[in-house]
């Protein structure tokens, strides 16, 4: 065994024999051979660690390390291999990385009050996640007004967060948090654009694991190429003048949705701020949320006038998101798979508890409104009026 590796004894207070060591998450019994499943170290009086000073009941500063700095290289590559006028291969990559956005506050008194500390304790020293992104497409003309795109990508997330139980730790094991998780998601996307008359459908399939984007768009031409309702009205002698009432008016229609995307179900049931300990049913991401469905509209008129010698560019649009006022699911608790029941009010075992309190209807009442958090469902129905102008 190297220096820095932990050693483990057969008792904290009166060691006599070694039973195994550590290196970071890696075991290995008294004879150096790795394992995994670290109870064989137990003795008795627990998994136990050889300390210089087991009656020490302070922290020193020499407990614990400064951060050290992560460097992320993110490089970007894009190539693109025409093969005619008319047809081309091209292809990226590209890596991203991103600092974890919580859990990695540090607190000294989490672990020298951890014997009494229920739930999750911070790890201040998570890494930057990264996705690797690879994509190969090929896109061909098809006639002067559309063309077809055939694109096959692959992803990788490493360094995913997730929660993690550190067992073995002394005094006593704790659940914390680690770049543990991985994921990978593959996909082919297929697009076809037809140009003024714009109408391209887009076909994703992701390790959602199904996931679709598809957009309609109509668009109503001006002068010779307007082929839209039309009506006519006298010019004093000089004849008729016809009325393109929908000249430059468009209309999209884009429709989203997908399956929901995975979480971890969870099979005991705790009070939402209990801090408590969650018990996994199934295995780590093995749930998934519903299906989601959702239609956007946008409906906009140009306009083109001109001032003297200066072109100027009006378009008014009525913007209508999530046009069918579609109620998503975006998140569920772990113990129900419900967005607003987190099955402790039913939940036999904590009936006691909640009879116990003052107002026990109330106590229901207002715990019901609590868990009912806006968060676990899509954005409703938005209507936006609005007006570009460009000169």
């Amino acid at each position: 065994m190297e220096d820095n590796y932990v050693v483990y004894v057969d008792n904290v207070n009166s060691p006599t024999e070694v039973t195994g060591y550590r290196h970071e998450s890696t075991w290995y019994n008294s004879e150096g051979v790795e394992i995994q499943d670290i109870s064989v170290l137990e003795r008795g009086s627990g998994i136990s660690p050889y300390l210089i000073d087991p009656s020490q009941d302070n922290i020193s500063s020499n407990a614990f390390k400064d951060y050290e700095p992560q460097y992320s290289v993110m490089p970007r590559i894009s190539f693109s291999f025409p093969i005619s006028d008319e047809a081309l291969f091209f292809a990226h990559y590209d890596v991203l990385t991103q600092r974890p956005l919580g859990n990695q506050k540090f607190n000294p008194s989490s672990y020298y009050f951890i014997n009494s500390i229920e739930g999750r304790i911070d790890n201040p020293s998570l890494f930057p996640t990264k996705t690797i992104d690879y994509e190969l497409g090929f896109q061909q003309k098809l006639t002067n007004k559309s063309s077809l795109r055939l694109t096959a990508f692959y992803r990788e997330m490493r360094d995913d967060i997730q929660v993690y139980r550190y067992n073995g730790a002394y005094p006593r094991g704790y659940t914390s948090y680690n770049n543990i998780d991985f994921g990978t998601v593959k996909g082919l996307t297929v697009t076809y654009d037809l140009r003024r008359m714009n109408s391209n459908t887009r076909l994703n399939a992701l390790d959602r694991r199904h996931n679709f984007n598809i957009s309609f768009d109509y668009r109503f031409g001006d002068g010779k190429n307007y082929n839209g309702p039309t009506t006519t009205r006298k010019k004093g002698t000089d004849g008729e003048k016809a009325i393109q009432w929908l000249s430059n008016t468009g209309a999209n229609f884009t429709i989203t949705g997908g399956s929901g995307t995975p979480y971890t179900a969870q099979e005991n049931i705790l009070h939402y701020n209990s801090g408590g300990t969650q018990v996994l049913q199934g295995t780590i991401n093995g749930s998934r949320l519903p299906w989601q469905f959702r239609v956007d509209m946008r409906l906009d008129k140009e306009f083109h006038p001109s001032w003297g010698n200066r072109k100027t560019y009006f378009d008014i649009y009525l913007q209508i998101l999530n046009l069918f006022n579609t109620k998503n699911v975006l998140g569920v608790y772990a113990a129900t798979g419900n967005p607003d029941d987190d099955g402790y009010l039913a939940a036999a075992e904590w009936q006691r508890e909640i009879n116990s309190q003052v107002d026990p209807q109330s106590y229901r009442d207002l715990y019901a409104h609590r868990i009912d958090v806006p968060w676990h469902y899509s954005t409703p129905r938005q209507i936006r009026l609005g007006i570009q102008f460009n000169f």
